[in-house]
């Protein structure tokens, strides 16, 4: 079922994306750096799929490979929008392209039956318990342990090349003594403090894994009643009971990790939090760890061994091949990301090494640092918001960006859950001494996700890569009290309500559970979009789009004001939502937004204005501290090439084209080649790549 690679007639798709007639060919390209080749590797590799093409794919032909696919995302219609395929290959030194070809089958399936993942599951090395224990100090010098228990494969994404088994919670106890209200006799009750949990993601046939260990301060067991809230610790390690386990932890640099001490039993004992009176973990949040493991033994040959080293010390890089992947409109919420140009070519080392994850934030190093990602959700600049996070990671293929997002994604879970206040049970206040409040609402500077800096496209970007369950575990934690954290807001804004739902269209359509985003639309629907100008009496065409109230800082106390930065927010969670549910209503909205953007929010050949006056158009203010076209200005960019592309072909209005199109000319002018790199010119050069 190969392709054609020619290009042929344009025709617009259900979902707004202009793709050729004629397809060019799946394809994945194998990235080697080394100097030799390397026979029989296997990686889980990512697929994306044009809408409408397949119903079902059980399996790819790669080479003289015949993979394994789990179907992991799925268009509208139910045909597979994004599948990950455990891919056998052959490598030489350099870039190789390989061809994709879908294998047809009259059912369709994940991967592989439940019958087939027992069988696959008996081939495991490790069982159902891991010979590793996990150790925790707490701060009164108490130590507890927890043996690692594997749960049965998890279908939706293991295969009988790949298990991925969730580690059983394992809780970690304490004995604590409470008087009755009553005025009773005391008793001693035993109550969880915090748990691990995790996976093991085994390469059936190699001996080796990787365990992500995730030390819990939200254990789903424990009872409401018997909560720690933020607790300090003073040490936390690994300990192996079987001599033939090899472990090496990831990210050991940066976190400052010691190598690990061996016992005279030949097995060790890895410190992941070294002692100190500076660790704790705050209410609903924890730390994780990950860990390439290999079973060694007197059965096991050099061969074997040196592959398991190889996977570890020198990984193979397949991705997609990024115009298949532009083809296919399957990345992230909008599509893209951009071609690479020819005047980036020249720059790749630079580009790849220093294009950190969120553009201008620090790398923050460290067992609790944010590494690239902006710890603060509210940082300045937004820069933890935009249409993509690992746009570039995709584009230039860079291994160091790889292991930044990857350590970076794995921080996440030492951010607050959003939508629920923090516990502080008065009887466990000593596991709280020393912590102010000031430390616990921002536990290591990591703060809440907030209504109006809501984002998720970190860990949805790094699941559409890696199929990786924490990151799909996170998505589901970030947005799964959405509806609480929208019902508490005190007034709405653009900017709200768009970066809220983007992300629960991300998290719906990488989980497959639409009751992450059901409730989200159903608000919108009811009490947004009815007062977008104002309310339903507001005289169209929109005046205004969430007018917020006056405010000193901005236009003045007595002048309600809105932003179209603000606004292009609104387009894309519009956007992003009307490409799942396909309503004319979001349609509508999004190009009534749009609307407003271009001629309420736009000074002609100056560009858009900052805030503008709700009542008052001609009443307005320009960005601070940069140039119109610059700085929010970049914002408007991705959602007037939505906005263009939903219009284009109903009515022929070039309102939006135009107008984006001198932001990024004169963007290009400025920043040339730099600016391909930026997260929020992504969707437009992706439909527009021949600019200059």
């Amino acid at each position: 079922m190969l392709l054609g690679f020619a290009a042929g007639a344009q025709e617009p798709s259900d979902d707004g994306v202009t793709r050729s007639v004629v397809e060019p060919v799946a394809a994945l390209v194998i990235d080697h750096a080394g100097t030799d080749g390397r026979r029989g590797e296997q990686q889980r590799v990512a697929i994306p799929w044009p809408r409408g093409l397949l119903r079902a794919l059980p399996a790819v032909r790669v080479a003289d490979d015949v993979a394994p696919v789990v179907v992991t995302m799925r268009w509208p219609d139910g045909t597979v929008k994004l599948a990950h395929a455990d891919v056998r290959f052959d490598a030489e030194p350099g870039i190789t392209i390989l061809p994709v070809v879908p294998v047809s089958a009259e059912s369709d399936h994940a991967g592989v039956g439940v019958e087939g993942l027992a069988a696959a599951q008996e081939r495991s090395v490790f069982g159902d318990r891991l010979p590793l224990v996990a150790e925790l100090e707490d701060p009164f010098g108490r130590l507890h342990v927890a043996e690692l228990r594997l749960e049965a494969p998890d279908p939706a994404l293991s295969t009988d090349r790949l298990l991925v088994r969730p580690i059983a919670v394992a809780p970690l106890v304490r004995d604590v003594v409470e008087t009755p209200a009553s005025g009773g006799p005391t008793q001693r009750v035993e109550e969880v403090l915090l748990a691990c949990r995790g996976y093991l993601v085994e390469t059936l046939g190699a001996r080796r894994a990787v365990l992500t260990l995730v030390l819990d301060n939200d254990p789903p067991d424990a009872a409401p009643e018997r909560v720690v809230g933020a607790v300090r610790l003073r040490s936390f390690a690994l300990r192996s009971t079987d001599p033939r386990l090899l472990a090496l932890p990831r990210e050991r640099e940066t976190q400052g990790l010691p190598p690990p001490a061996i016992t005279l039993q030949r097995t060790f004992r890895q410190v992941l939090l070294r002692p100190g009176p500076g660790h704790y973990l705050a209410d609903r949040t924890a730390k994780a760890f990950r860990i390439d493991l290999f079973l060694d033994g007197d059965e096991v040959d050099d061969a074997t061994r040196d592959a398991a080293r190889l996977a570890v010390e020198a990984p193979l890089f397949v991705l997609p091949e990024l115009d298949w992947t532009r083809h296919t409109g399957a990345f992230g919420a909008h599509g893209g990301p951009a071609p690479v140009g020819e005047v980036e070519l020249g720059r790749r080392p630079g580009v790849a090494l220093a294009g950190v994850l969120r553009s201008g934030v620090p790398f923050a190093t460290g067992v609790y640092g944010a590494f690239g990602d902006a710890a603060d959700a509210a940082a300045q600049g937004t820069p933890r918001n935009g249409t993509s996070a690992l746009h570039n990671l995709l584009r230039w293929r860079s291994r160091a960006l790889a292991r930044l997002a990857e350590a970076a994604v794995l921080q996440q879970l030492l951010r607050p859950t959003p939508g629920l206040p923090a516990r502080a049970p008065r009887s466990t206040g000593p596991f709280r001494s020393g912590l102010s409040a000031r430390v616990l609402s921002r536990p290591h500077g990591f703060t809440v996700l907030d209504y109006e800096h809501f984002s998720v496209d970190l860990p949805f970007d790094w699941y559409w890569l890696t199929a990786d369950p924490i990151a799909r575990d996170e998505l589901v934690r970030a947005t799964r009290h959405l509806p609480e954290i929208l019902a508490a807001v005190p007034f709405r804004t653009a900017r709200g309500e768009g970066w809220c739902l983007q992300a629960a269209v991300l998290a719906a359509v990488a989980t497959g559970d639409v009751g992450l985003l059901r409730p989200v639309l159903e608000r919108l629907r009811a009490e947004v979009l009815p007062r977008l100008g104002g309310g339903p009496d507001e005289p169209k065409p929109w005046t205004a789009v969430l007018p917020q109230p006056g405010d000193v800082r901005v236009l003045g106390a007595d002048e309600p004001f809105d932003a179209p930065w603000q606004m292009a927010a609104l387009v894309l969670g519009l956007h992003a939502a009307w490409r799942v549910d396909g309503g004319d209503d979001l349609r509508d909205a999004l190009l009534a937004v749009a609307g407003s953007i271009v001629d309420r929010g736009f000074v002609e050949g100056v560009g858009p204005k900052c805030f503008v006056a709700a009542r008052d158009a001609a009443v307005f203010a320009y960005p601070v501290g940069t140039v119109p076209t610059e700085g929010t200005g970049w914002m408007v960019v991705p959602a007037l090439a939505v906005a263009d592309e939903v219009v284009g072909s109903a009515t022929g209005d070039s309102r939006f084209a135009k107008t984006a199109e001198f932001l990024v000319r004169k963007n290009l002018d400025a920043h040339g080649a730099a600016l391909h790199g930026n997260p929020w010119f992504q969707v437009f050069l992706d439909r527009n790549p021949d600019i200059r």
